[in-house]
């Protein structure tokens, strides 16, 4: 007769099978893997109010992304 099934490996096995599958619905489902995305700085000489991390950027009507970063930079050569 053979061995009675080691119960805690199938229980490891099956938890490791479901963690495999939480992760890949998890980086598959995201979208961002076959997604391209292009990084834009720009800069702004005047005043910027009412700017938000996570605002949308719109161009031409057409919602193309959002803010991600504002940093604040001051070149002390250009003050006057």
């Amino acid at each position: 007769m053979s061995k009675p099934a080691n119960k805690t490996m199938i229980g490891l096995f099956v938890l490791g099978a479901i963690a495999l599958v939480v992760v890949a619905i998890v980086t598959l489902g995201s979208g961002k893997l076959f997604k391209r995305t292009t990084t834009a700085v720009c800069y702004f000489e005047g005043s910027v109010g009412g700017l938000n991390e996570g605002a949308p950027v719109v161009f031409r009507g057409v919602k193309i992304g959002t803010v991600k970063e504002i940093a604040f930079r001051f070149d002390p050569k250009r003050s006057t």
